[in-house]
């Protein structure tokens, strides 16, 4: 079943909030994550040497290298469930979310860039963080309706619960 995509806007940034084009969007995101990894393990096996039996060892480190953890906190308020998700480092535009049915995909990258000039030798360091975050929901919400916002490092989004409506009584009458 295919979905047409929205876009939603996190506070003073662009739009950062879709409905994803297809059901593949986790796939495909887990799939360009592996193949860093895999790039990034290749390369320190080739600095270190070509050695045997560490693969498991560079892919961990290639791992931890692109790779940062994003803790979130899920609360049900009723009629709609808030995801709040720590991206320290980030800012609006680096964050992209893909909101679905029944789960929250939530990316990041930044490049930071620090210098240090001493007399006529210039110093750079760049530092890219990459975040990867997908989430499960509990209830099955209204990706059309998601919106989100990041303050102070923690990104909040609102999901509206499908049929959040109230349960009516329905009175049955004789044909």
């Amino acid at each position: 079943m295919q979905r047409t995509g929205s876009a939603l806007s996190v506070v003073n940034a662009p739009a950062v909030v879709s409905t994803p084009e297809s059901d593949n969007t986790l796939e495909r995101h887990v799939r360009e994550l592996q193949e860093a990894i895999t790039r990034r393990a290749h390369e320190l096996w080739e600095s270190s040497g070509f050695p045997a039996g560490r693969d498991m060892e560079n892919w961990l480190r290639a791992e931890s290298e692109l790779l940062h953890f994003v803790p979130v906190e899920i609360t049900d308020n009723g009629d709609e469930v808030r995801v709040y998700a720590e991206v320290p480092g980030f800012n609006a535009r680096d964050v992209d979310i893909h909101a679905e049915p029944k789960r929250l995909i939530i990316r990041g990258k930044n490049e930071q860039t620090r210098e240090k000039t001493k007399g006529e030798v210039c110093y750079t360091e760049r530092e890219g963080n990459q975040i990867f975050r997908a989430v499960n929901l509990p209830v099955e919400i209204d990706p059309n309706n998601a919106s989100a916002s990041l303050r102070d490092g923690v990104l909040e989004i609102a999901l509206p619960k499908v049929g959040s409506a109230k349960a009516t009584r329905v009175q049955v009458k004789a044909a």
